[in-house]
């Protein structure tokens, strides 16, 4: 359902790979780090993750980030609350 809610497309070129590879120097896996460099270039509010993870990783290095990683539930359970 969320992801047709999707109204862009990012192709990752040269400024995501750059970025997801400063992201990789925080401890991101090169995947996680090339998705939300794409995520931070489409200036979107929120990456969501089930990845525990990498939204332990996220709240560490929240500061360095130019998107919000959370849990889509909880996320959307915050979002229908408001």
């Amino acid at each position: 359902m969320l992801l047709k809610a999707a109204t862009s497309k990012v192709m990752a070129g040269s400024r995501e790979r750059e970025r997801g590879k400063a992201l990789e120097t925080l401890g991101f896996g090169a995947f996680d780090a090339l998705h939300i460099a794409c995520a931070e270039s489409a200036g979107a509010d929120v990456f969501l993750t089930t990845d525990d993870s990498l939204r332990l990783r996220a709240s560490r290095e929240a500061s360095k980030l130019a998107v919000r990683i959370e849990n889509p539930v909880k996320w959307y359970a915050k979002v229908i609350a408001q």
